[in-house]
C-alpha cells in the first residue's frame, strides 16, 4: 500500500495574553497570566492567604497582624480592616489563616504559649475576638496551621508531632467561650518530628510531618477517634492537598530543590496506600511551598518563582506546566517570594501572597482539556480511531466552538487539522485518521476562547504531541519485571562509593521507592539498598556514576517499542539521569537526559527507529551519577517490555469504495483541493488488479 500526504500550516492551555506563534509545524508560548491587581501595605511580610466572597484573609510572617483585603473587584483591591493580635500573644506570629463567611482562624506562632484566635469577620471591615484556643496539643502552643471541615478545628503543633481536634459544631457565634482549653482528640507521634500542615478532604486527614505523610480517617468523628490508615515517606513534608474525587495527593516539599510530589491514592479498606507517580521541580525556584488544586489543575506557590499551574493527566498519572504568574523579585536562594495561592473563589480572580511584593489578584481563565477515555497507544491499520475530550471554560473563557480541532501529524509529516464535532454536552470528538502500519501519529487538541486566546492540549503543543503507534499487535521479545536474573549488567566509574545499580526490593527512603512499580511488582533495579529506616542519603549515589545495561534485545523483524518505568531522584538538581539506545552495543545514541525530578514511577516509551536502525542487537541503558556538589540522588528501573510492531497482510488488505476507474481500489481520505494538504490510500491488493495507478491533473 500507499500513503500519499501532503503538508499545511499549523495554525491546551496558553493563557489570556499569552503570546502564540504559529508556523508550520512550530510554535512557542509565553505561559504568564493576566495580572489584575497588587496590593502591598508598608512593611508588611504576607504568608498565607485564604478567601472567601469578596474578601482574602492574609497573615503576615513574623508580625503580629491578619490584613482583610477586599476583592469585590479583583482589579481594585483595598484594605478592609487590620486584626491586630492583642497582648498577651501581642509578640507572636500571626502568618496562618482560614477563614469562611463567618469565621476567621489565626493560628499564633511562636515560643510563648499563645495557640489559636476565633475572630468574627461577618463584617469584614470590623473583625470581632470571639475566642482564643489555649488547649495545648503537645509541649508547646506554636500553632502553625489550622484547617477547619465540617465543623472541626484541626490544629498542627510546629514544635513537635501532634494534632489536636476540637468539635466546634455546637459553637454559637452569637455567644462565643472566651476561652477553649480541651480537645476531643489528640493525635500523638504524628511522624517523627513535627507537624506542618494538614488538609481533610473525603474523610480523610492527610498530614505532612516533615519526614512523612501520615493519613487518618476522620470520617465519623461524632461517635469513633481517628484510627491511622498509613504512611509515606518524605523530605521536608511541607503541605499537601487532595483531588475533589480523592483520586491523587500532591505533597510539596520545602527544601533548596523542594519539589512537587503526585501519588495515585488507592483507598484499601482499612489502609490507604500512596502510589509515587510523577514530580515537578523547578530550574529557577529555591522551592515549592504551598499547593491547592483545582479540579485536575494544580495551583502551588514556589519561593521565586510565584505560582506555576500544573495539570494532571489521568491517562499516563503525569502533569505538566500549564501556566504561571512569576510575583517574586527574590533571588532563588532562600525562603522568600511567593508564600500562599488561593484559587478556590475563581480561575478570573486566583489571590496570591507574596513575602516581598504583597497580595495580587490574578486571571488564570483558559479552556481545559480533557480526554474522555484513556488515549490510546495501538491503532489497527486503515482503521479510523474515534477521539473525544471534554472542554470545559474556566474562569472568564467560553469556549467557541467554531476552532475545536484534532490536529495529527504522521510520521513527522505536516499537520492535518480536523474539526471536532459537538457530540452533546461539553463532549467534542474527531477521528484519527486510518493509516498504513508502522507509522507513529502524533496528535494534540487545540481550541480558542471568545476572547481569541488558544489552548493545546498537551499544554505546549505542537512541541509536545500525543502519540499512537499503527499495528495489528505487538509480539512481545523481551520482558522483565526483575523477579530473575536475565542477563542485565552493571559498570560502575571511578571513584564510586556507594549507590551502584542492584536488583531486589528497596527499603522506602525520601528518595528511593518502597517496591518497584507498583503497577507491576516489587522487585526492581535501583542504586544501592539503604537500611530500613535510614536517611534520605543513606547508600545513594556518591562519588561518580553508575550504569545498567540490558541484554541484546530482538528487532529483526522490524521496528518497535521498548518501555520501561522509571524513577529519578536529585536533591540539588546538578546531575544527570541518562538513558541511551543502541543497535551494535558499542555505539550509542542518547534518549534522554533528565535532571529536575523528584522521584515517582513515570512509564516511557521509545520507539526504535527513531534512535536507531532496529536490529538483533538492540539495547538500553541507564547511568545516574553523583558528580556534583555531593547531593542525595537516587534512581530505580523497572518493567521493561520489548515489543516489535506485528503488521498482519491479511488484516491490512481492506477493500476501498471511491471515485476512480477501479472504484474498489481508491479512497480519497480528503479531496485533493491545489494548494492544501492531501492524503490518499491506494489498494493494490484488489482482485484482478496487476497495479493501482492515482492519476492527478491540472
Amino acid at each position: 500500500m500507499v500513503l500519499l500526504s501532503g503538508s499545511r500550516p499549523l495554525l491546551r492551555f496558553l493563557l489570556p495574553g499569552a503570546l502564540v506563534l504559529a508556523t508550520a509545524g512550530s510554535a512557542s508560548a509565553q505561559f504568564n497570566a493576566t495580572l489584575l491587581d497588587n496590593f502591598n501595605q508598608v512593611s508588611s511580610s504576607y504568608a498565607d492567604i485564604w478567601g472567601d466572597g469578596q474578601f482574602a484573609y492574609v497573615g503576615r510572617f513574623g508580625q503580629n497582624q491578619v490584613d482583610i483585603v477586599n476583592m469585590s473587584n479583583p482589579s481594585n483591591l483595598s484594605l478592609a480592616s487590620t486584626w491586630n493580635v492583642p497582648n498577651p500573644d501581642g509578640a507572636a506570629s500571626a502568618q496562618d489563616v482560614k477563614g469562611n463567611a463567618d469565621l476567621m482562624f489565626v493560628s499564633l506562632e511562636s515560643a510563648d504559649p499563645n495557640g489559636v484566635q476565633i475572630l468574627d469577620v461577618r463584617v469584614p471591615g470590623s473583625p470581632q475576638f470571639l475566642t482564643n484556643i489555649d488547649a495545648e496539643p503537645g509541649f508547646f502552643e506554636q500553632i502553625h496551621n489550622t484547617y477547619f471541615k465540617d465543623d472541626w478545628l484541626y490544629i498542627v503543633n510546629s514544635a513537635d508531632p501532634t494534632i489536636a481536634l476540637i468539635d466546634l459544631t455546637s459553637y454559637d457565634i452569637n455567644s462565643p467561650p472566651a476561652s477553649i482549653t480541651g480537645w476531643d482528640y489528640q493525635l500523638t507521634g504524628v511522624g517523627n518530628t513535627f507537624v506542618h500542615d494538614i488538609t481533610v478532604q473525603n474523610g480523610v486527614l492527610f498530614a505532612a510531618a516533615w519526614d512523612s505523610i501520615q493519613m487518618y480517617d476522620v470520617s465519623n468523628l461524632a461517635s469513633s477517634a481517628p484510627t491511622f490508615l498509613g504512611q509515606t515517606l518524605g523530605l521536608n513534608t511541607h503541605a499537601v492537598w487532595g483531588t475533589d474525587d480523592g483520586a491523587y495527593l500532591v505533597l510539596a516539599e520545602e527544601r533548596q530543590g523542594g519539589s512537587l510530589r503526585l501519588y495515585s491514592v488507592v483507598d484499601n479498606g482499612s489502609s490507604i496506600t500512596l502510589v509515587p507517580r510523577d514530580s515537578y521541580v523547578s530550574d529557577t525556584s529555591f522551592s515549592s511551598h504551598n499547593p491547592v488544586i483545582v479540579g485536575d489543575r494544580v495551583y502551588s506557590s514556589f519561593y521565586s518563582d510565584g505560582v506555576i499551574v500544573l495539570e494532571i493527566d489521568r491517562t499516563t498519572h503525569t502533569w505538566e506546566v500549564v501556566a504561571q504568574y512569576d510575583t517574586s523579585t527574590a533571588a532563588p536562594t532562600g525562603f522568600a517570594g511567593a508564600w500562599g495561592v488561593y484559587p478556590l473563589i475563581g480561575e478570573d480572580r486566583v489571590l496570591i501572597s507574596d513575602m516581598q511584593n504583597g497580595v495580587y489578584t490574578v486571571d488564570f481563565s483558559a479552556v481545559q482539556i480533557s480526554f474522555a477515555a484513556a488515549r490510546p497507544q495501538i491503532l489497527a491499520p486503515f482503521t479510523d480511531e474515534p477521539i473525544t475530550v471534554e472542554l470545559t471554560g474556566i474562569g472568564a473563557s467560553v469556549v467557541d466552538p467554531s476552532t475545536v480541532a484534532l490536529n495529527v501529524s504522521v510520521d513527522g509529516g505536516g499537520t492535518q487539522v480536523f474539526p471536532m464535532s459537538n457530540i452533546g454536552g461539553n463532549q467534542w470528538q474527531a477521528d484519527l485518521p486510518g493509516s498504513l502500519c508502522g507509522a507513529e501519529l502524533e496528535y494534540w487538541v487545540s481550541v480558542d476562547d471568545l476572547s481569541g486566546a488558544t489552548f493545546f492540549d498537551p499544554a505546549t503543543a505542537p512541541a509536545k504531541r500525543h502519540r499512537a503507534f499503527v499495528a495489528t499487535g505487538l509480539t512481545t521479545v523481551f520482558a522483565d519485571n526483575f523477579n530473575g536474573n536475565t542477563g542485565w549488567s552493571v559498570s560502575n566509574s571511578g571513584g564510586l562509593s556507594t549507590g551502584a545499580w542492584e536488583r531486589g526490593d528497596p527499603n522506602q527512603a525520601a528518595g528511593q521507592p518502597e517496591s518497584g512499580d507498583p503497577d507491576g511488582t516489587v522487585s526492581c533495579f535501583f542504586t544501592d539498598q539503604g537500611p530500613v529506616g535510614g536517611s534520605a542519603g543513606a547508600n545513594d549515589i556518591d562519588g561518580g556514576s553508575t550504569t545498567l545495561t540490558s541484554p541484546a534485545l530482538n528487532f529483526s523483524a522490524g521496528d518497535g517499542l521498548i518501555t520501561y518505568s522509571e524513577w529519578y531522584f536529585n536533591n540539588l538538581v546538578d546531575d544527570t539521569f541518562v538513558v541511551e539506545i543502541s543497535n551494535n552495543g558499542s555505539t550509542w545514541v542518547n534518549v534522554k537526559s533528565l535532571v529536575t525530578k523528584a522521584g515517582g514511577w513515570v512509564r516511557q516509551t521509545v520507539r526504535v527507529s527513531d534512535y536507531v536502525t532496529p536490529t538483533a542487537n538492540v539495547r538500553i541503558r541507564f547511568t545516574a551519577e553523583d558528580q556534583g556538589a555531593g547531593s542525595i540522588t537516587e534512581a530505580a528501573i523497572d518493567e521493561v517490555t520489548a515489543s516489535v510492531f506485528e503488521c498482519d497482510p491479511a488484516a491490512s488488505t481492506v477493500v476501498r469504495n471511491g471515485t476512480a476507474v477501479n472504484a474498489l481500489g481508491y479512497q480519497a481520505v480528503t479531496e485533493p483541493v491545489l494548494g492544501q494538504s492531501w492524503q490518499t490510500t491506494v489498494d493494490i491488493a484488489t482482485p484482478g488488479a496487476l497495479a493501482s495507478v492515482v492519476s492527478i491533473g491540472l
